[in-house]
């Protein structure tokens, strides 16, 4: 049994039958996405100090600025006296994107662990990229069923065919669709209707057409 994290920008590139058959032919591995090692100072100050107001983006104009400006003059705060929190976890920190096929063996773990997770990464920043690699990297059984092992940004290694543009992921238009079909991938991020919705009409007819 495999658990698909997927979100509403995403789409299935390949029919029900070619991502079944995949999945059983890969049967125990783990399809988790890790981002090149080189790029891992900023991942770390992440869940290195106390992130405090985090939701002032969401917040009306005079409060955001507010929270805002208490959000950085915390984290400044924080810098002066060198506070890290990674040096009481014990761990070699990892990240990579949040969109993941999962064992139900590692599923489980996961669950069993929720509250030792939510205590290690409370008041932390974006660990939903953040605490599935590490728990995985840092676990030799689990780390040993990745079915990609580099560590390297490479998609291939959760089988979501994402393209990153201007530091965003790119949105797929309907010139893209042969690429896309095409590709070894099962899935494909991101889709937007108000962009372009030919693209995922199109899909959807080929996959459509298939059963």
């Amino acid at each position: 049994m495999y658990y698909h994290l997927l979100s509403g920008y995403d789409l299935p590139i390949k029919s029900n039958d070619e991502i079944f058959d995949f999945f059983e032919k890969n049967n125990g591995k783990q399809f988790i996405h890790f981002k090149n090692e080189n790029d891992y100072d900023d991942i770390e100050n992440r869940i290195k100090y106390y992130y405090l107001c985090t939701d002032f983006r969401k917040s009306k104009e005079i409060k955001k600025i507010l929270k805002y400006a208490i959000f950085k003059s915390l984290l400044v705060t924080e810098k002066f006296f060198n506070i890290n929190r990674i040096k009481q976890l014990n761990l070699t920190i990892k990240s990579g994107a949040n969109w993941f096929s999962i064992t139900n063996d590692l599923a489980n773990y996961v669950v069993k662990n929720e509250e030792n997770i939510k205590k290690t990464y409370k008041r932390t920043f974006c660990a939903d990229e953040i605490f599935l690699q590490t728990i995985v990297y840092n676990n030799k059984k689990f780390r040993n069923e990745l079915y990609y092992e580099g560590y390297d940004d490479n998609y291939k290694a959760c089988m979501r065919y994402i393209l990153w543009k201007n530091k965003k992921p790119y949105t797929w238009e309907k010139q893209d669709y042969n690429e896309l079909i095409n590709s070894d991938y099962l899935f494909a991020r991101k889709f937007n209707e108000n962009i372009d919705n030919n693209i995922i009409n199109k899909i959807y007819e080929k996959l459509k057409s298939i059963y």
